[in-house]
C-alpha cells in the first residue's frame, strides 16, 4: 500500500497516528500524520479491521483545490494519478 506516508518531517523515523506533523504547509495547512491513522467510527469506536485511510491523487500527486484536480508526480497519471505510466 500507499500508506504510511513516511518520513515526511526528515526526522529519521516515522511516527504514530497521534503524531502531527507538516502544520501550516501549503499541502497539509492543518498537518497530518506520517503512520497509518486510528480509524474510528462516528460513535468514537475504534476499529482494528480497516483497509487504509483515503489518500488524496493516490498518494502520488497534489491536489490543486482551486481546480478541484490532482498534478501527479512524474511517472504517474489519471484523474487520481492511479495509473503507472
Amino acid at each position: 500500500g500507499d500508506t504510511p506516508k513516511g518520513d515526511l518531517d526528515a526526522s529519521l523515523s516515522v511516527g504514530g497516528y497521534s503524531d502531527v506533523v507538516l502544520t501550516g504547509s501549503t499541502v497539509y495547512p492543518y498537518g497530518t500524520t506520517e503512520g497509518f491513522p486510528l480509524m474510528e467510527d462516528t460513535a468514537g469506536n475504534v476499529i482494528s479491521d480497516t483497509a487504509h485511510d483515503y489518500m488524496e491523487c493516490s498518494n502520488k500527486g497534489l491536489c490543486d483545490r482551486e481546480k478541484g484536480e490532482c498534478e501527479c508526480l512524474p511517472g504517474y497519471d489519471g484523474a487520481a494519478c492511479q495509473r503507472a505510466s
